[in-house]
């Protein structure tokens, strides 16, 4: 038996020992998760920085402090959670008790993503502890330091065998894909998406995918474009532009396209400096294939700002694109990269159909003083989610359940619905062992009257 699979089999005997019922064990879990953000966030900063270049105060704010709120969300409704949940009764029920109990899975993959290597890997792991799960751990080998670290750091403060890290490659992965488990979440590329649910398949294995896509941002002309233009900027460029929700590109009027760029150079210029590369706030990419691919979707584009890069760092500039040709290649992939193009639309309608002619985004921006507007955006398009006025924030809600549809993913987690795609929510009945008025009606022999009236 090799490695991971004895790995696996050990969280399953784990989790077979009932140790993760309580609700106790479950609080004392998330509790010690709480504890080792606390206690170890300059390791954490100190690999986020190693494999990203992010700031302390970038590591902190973009992937500890959401972490962090969603075990506080967890423990402070956990206890509310798990208790059973009383349902509508009929006629031929009265006299008992029906109610969906939620109970474990059991044994759960999270595969996490480079992008956001620790909050992708600790968010989901929130939901499934709360739950009551065994969780194997597989970080993305991409952000080689963040994935050392958490193999050292988790079996210090969670339980060693219901709580295993798995660290490598492709080999690795493939190997975990052959082992049943109960629920896989993956966060990553569609591409790989498709992979990781065929193998589910063959073990009947539900997935929760948290894919990408191309999420648009419609600037409309019934707009504060200086707000609308610094929050733009902000969503864009965070993490060098590799974000899931980042806007993955603008639709406006052709007669907003010159204030818009002006407007986002003037914030990079406030935010990173005339040279974003010395700024200790701007990221690079993650290594040097992801730097050429963005590279190479600048090429032949025409430059409103930025272009340039340099390989041996992995730095690209924030890049500006105008009068972007849909059919060009930087329009036919995900970005993913510090590269915003601007397309030019000469109505809202002209947005919607745009939008609605590609496969449905992960998020979707709308910027407006016109509540009409957002109104007919919001009800004519569709995508994982949605921000009037701002980008990437409805993420940080954790009453608002994060995930996508069609090519950008399938389930959704955070808050409450992380404890739920990681239970089962059991239909239980529980009926007095007596005679009742509906014997009569479902036990032979029957009689020759109609029952439907």
């Amino acid at each position: 038996m090799s490695k991971i699979s004895e790995t696996v089999k050990q969280a399953r005997a784990a989790f077979n020992s009932g140790k993760t019922r309580p609700l106790k064990f479950r609080i004392q879990q998330l509790e010690n998760l709480q504890r080792m953000m606390k206690e170890r966030e300059e390791e954490i900063a100190a690999a986020l920085y190693a494999d990203l270049h992010k700031s302390k105060w970038s590591a902190l704010y973009e992937e500890c402090i959401y972490a962090f709120e969603e075990v506080k969300y967890a423990l402070s409704n956990l206890p509310q959670w798990i208790l059973d949940e009383p349902v509508e009764k009929n006629d031929n029920t009265k006299d008992g008790q029906a109610y969906i109990h939620s109970e474990p899975l059991g044994v759960v993959l999270i595969i996490g993503a480079w992008n956001y290597p620790f909050n992708l890997i600790i968010q989901p792991l929130v939901g499934a502890i709360a739950a009551g799960n065994a969780v194997v751990l597989k970080p993305s080998e991409l952000s080689e330091q963040t994935a050392i670290l958490l193999a050292t750091l988790l079996p210090q403060y969670l339980d060693k065998d219901l709580f295993p890290v798995i660290n490598g490659g492709v080999p690795e992965t493939t190997e975990l894909l052959k082992e049943k488990f109960d629920h896989i979440l993956y966060t990553g590329s569609t591409g790989v998406g498709k992979i990781i649910m065929t193998a589910a398949a063959k073990h009947l294995t539900p997935v929760t995918l948290e894919l990408g896509g191309k999420s648009p941002c419609y600037i409309d002309k019934d707009c504060d474009l200086d707000i609308a233009c610094r929050r733009i900027t902000w969503g864009k460029y965070l993490n060098s532009g590799q974000t899931c929700v980042a806007p993955d590109y603008i639709l406006c009027d052709p007669a907003l396209q010159g204030q818009v760029v002006e407007k986002i150079k003037k914030t990079l210029k406030e935010f990173y400096g005339d040279d974003a590369k010395s700024s200790q706030d701007y990221g690079r990419m993650v290594n040097s294939r992801h730097f050429k691919r963005v590279m190479n979707l600048i090429e032949g584009q025409k430059l409103a700002y930025g272009g340039n890069g340099d390989e041996a760092s992995c730095y690209i500039a924030p890049t500006i694109l105008i009068d972007v040709d849909p059919r060009s290649q930087v329009m036919q992939e995900e970005i993913f990269g510090p590269v915003l193009p601007i397309v030019c639309v000469k109505s809202l309608e002209e947005a919607i159909q745009f939008i609605n002619e590609r496969p449905k985004p992960l998020a979707l921006y709308v910027f407006s003083n016109n509540d009409q507007v957002i109104k007919k955006m919001m009800a004519e398009t569709s995508s994982g989610g949605v921000t009037a006025n701002d980008v990437l924030s409805h993420v940080g809600v954790h009453t608002l359940p994060f995930g996508g549809v069609g090519d950008s993913g399938m389930g959704s987690y955070h808050g409450k619905k992380s404890f739920e795609i990681f239970s089962h929510r059991r239909s239980c009945l529980i009926k007095p062992l007596k005679k009742e008025d509906s014997d009569k009606v479902r036990f032979p022999p029957f009689p020759a009257k109609a029952l439907l009236k």
